[in-house]
């Protein structure tokens, strides 16, 4: 019995509804947001995951917290997509960026925020052949 029980249990966990903030892939403008805060933000060292950087630049004591929250409903969601919007932001506002400022301003400050990346993250898959994901961020942050 506890082995049926099991198959059914692993069946119906494929079959559950993705997390809110899992539910899609994340875009490559997303990606590189991410990156940006994890760097600039979090401090991210090049031996750390993007996730500790990101962690670091929301107020997560650990990656387990801030992965919790993502995948959480109700308030603990709500807080980390504040945190998030927070962070990013205010990492903007430091290249006169944001949401009020306009697209091209946005464009600049992004554009800002990889030309000063450490020299450990120059090759990252991320800032290769950056353009698009630059014109998605962008686009994403002047909503």
């Amino acid at each position: 019995m506890t082995s049926n029980l099991m198959t059914r249990l692993t069946r119906l966990e494929g079959q559950a509804v993705p997390p809110p903030a899992m539910a899609n892939p994340l875009n490559p403008g997303i990606r590189l947001l991410l990156l940006l805060l994890a760097v600039h933000a979090g401090g991210l060292g090049a031996k750390q995951s993007i996730a500790e950087g990101v962690a670091r630049a929301l107020g997560y004591e650990h990656v387990k917290e801030m992965r919790a929250a993502m995948q959480a409903e109700g308030a603990a969601f709500i807080e980390w997509n504040s945190r998030h919007r927070e962070a990013v932001t205010l990492l903007l506002s430091q290249r006169n960026g944001g949401p009020a400022t306009g697209m091209d301003r946005n464009e600049v400050a992004i554009r800002s925020l990889i030309a000063d990346m450490p020299e450990a993250f120059q090759a990252y898959p991320y800032l290769v052949d950056a353009e698009p994901a630059i014109i998605l961020a962008t686009e994403w942050v002047s909503l």
